[in-house]
C-alpha cells in the first residue's frame, strides 16, 4: 500500500466530508501531518473553530491517543496534528484516527478520517 508518510502540506478540497487520507508513522519517532483546507482552490477560514483529533481501535473501544493540535493559520485553513514519539511506541500496525472540527455556532463535521499505518524504526537514542 502507497501511504505518505508524515511529511509537508496536504491539501483538502471541500466540500467532499470527510476527506479519507492514509498514513504511514514510523514506530519510536514522532508523527507530525499538516493539513489546508481549501474550497474552490480559496483556503477556508477556520478562525473560531475547535479541533479534536484522536487515534482508536476498528471497534471503538479502546482510544489510543489524542493528537497535540496546532493552528500553522487558522484562517488560511492550515493545521498540524503530531502524534510524540512516545505514542507511536505503542500504537498498533494498523488503527483509524480522524479530525473532527466544531464551529463556532456549535455545528461538528468530521474533515478528515483515515488509517494510520505502522512501519517499524530500528534506530533508538
Amino acid at each position: 500500500m502507497q501511504c505518505p508518510a508524515s511529511a509537508g502540506l496536504f491539501t483538502m478540497s471541500l466540500p467532499s466530508l470527510p476527506v479519507q487520507k492514509n498514513f504511514v508513522f514510523q514506530r519510536r519517532a514522532d508523527f507530525v501531518v499538516r493539513f489546508q483546507f481549501k474550497y474552490q482552490n480559496t483556503p477556508v477560514d477556520l478562525t473560531g473553530y475547535t479541533p479534536i483529533a484522536q487515534v482508536w481501535n476498528f471497534d471503538r473501544t479502546q482510544k489510543y491517543q489524542d493528537f497535540t493540535i496546532n493552528w500553522i493559520n487558522q484562517s488560511s485553513g492550515i493545521i498540524e496534528l503530531k502524534l510524540p514519539y512516545t505514542a507511536t511506541v505503542s500504537l498498533p500496525d494498523e488503527c483509524p484516527y480522524d479530525l473532527m472540527l466544531i464551529s463556532p455556532s456549535g455545528l461538528r463535521q468530521y474533515y478528515v478520517e483515515g488509517i494510520l499505518y505502522e512501519s517499524e524504526g530500528y534506530s533508538t537514542p
